[in-house]
């Protein structure tokens, strides 16, 4: 099985750490370009250190606070008018768990 994510373009969530972070490793180790998106440029930093470029990606991060819904929407858009996003893994603290599709907006807010 060929699980090559060479010239893939990724974008993730919640991803300087947890298990944001996690699914950039191993997306970074498949060989896609991890693009990190966080509210802590310290943390976003470390992170991008830290991620594999053995197959020559390019990556990337997107200093971003989730609690911000307007500010975040129009810097993803942006972001993805320069770039083809391929896989987006949407990792945030999250409402209490059930159904996501019945939680509102304000419980999504309310973790961070």
């Amino acid at each position: 099985m060929n699980l090559s994510l060479i010239n893939k373009n990724a974008l993730v969530g919640g991803g300087s750490k947890g298990i944001g972070f996690a699914s950039a490793v191993e997306l970074a180790l498949l060989g896609a370009n991890v693009t990190l998106m966080a509210r802590s440029l310290s943390d976003l930093e470390r992170a991008i250190a830290a991620l594999d470029t053995a197959k020559g990606q390019q990556h990337d991060y997107l200093c971003v606070d989730y609690s911000e819904p307007d500010t975040l929407k129009t810097t993803v858009e942006a972001y993805c008018l320069s770039k083809n996003i391929h896989i987006l893994v949407n990792n945030t603290g999250g409402p209490a768990g059930g159904a996501a599709h019945l939680a509102s907006i304000g419980e999504y807010l309310s973790a961070f």
